[in-house]
C-alpha cells in the first residue's frame, strides 16, 4: 500500500476508497466538460486498470457529470487517457448533447 495515496490497493467499491480519492476528486465541484453542477463523478484521467500506481491519486481525476461521464466512456470504451480526454472536452464541453 502506498504510503503517499493510502488508496491503492483498495477496490473502488470499498468506503475508504470511496471516502478518500474520490471526494477529494469532487473537491472541483463542477463538471470539467459541461460546467453543471449536478450528479458529479470522479473520473480516472488515466485509466484505472491500466494504470495501477495513479488509481489512489487525486491529480489523477477529473470531474465530470454522470450525463458526460457515460457518453466519455461510449465514445472512449478502452483506458482513459489524457489525450482522449482533451478531445472530448474539446468536442462535448459546454452541452449534453
Amino acid at each position: 500500500r502506498s504510503t503517499l495515496f493510502p488508496y491503492t490497493t483498495l477496490f473502488r467499491s470499498e468506503p475508504l476508497y470511496l471516502n478518500g480519492w474520490r471526494n477529494e476528486v469532487l473537491k472541483d465541484n463542477v463538471c470539467a466538460c459541461c460546467g453543471g453542477d449536478k450528479h458529479l463523478q470522479a473520473h480516472h484521467i488515466f485509466g484505472y486498470s491500466k494504470y495501477e500506481m495513479l488509481r489512489d491519486d487525486p491529480s489523477n481525476g477529473i470531474v465530470l457529470c454522470k450525463w458526460c461521464h457515460k457518453k466519455y466512456h461510449s465514445y472512449y470504451p478502452g483506458d482513459a487517457n489524457l489525450k482522449d480526454l482533451i478531445d472530448f472536452i474539446k468536442r462535448f464541453g459546454g452541452n449534453h448533447e
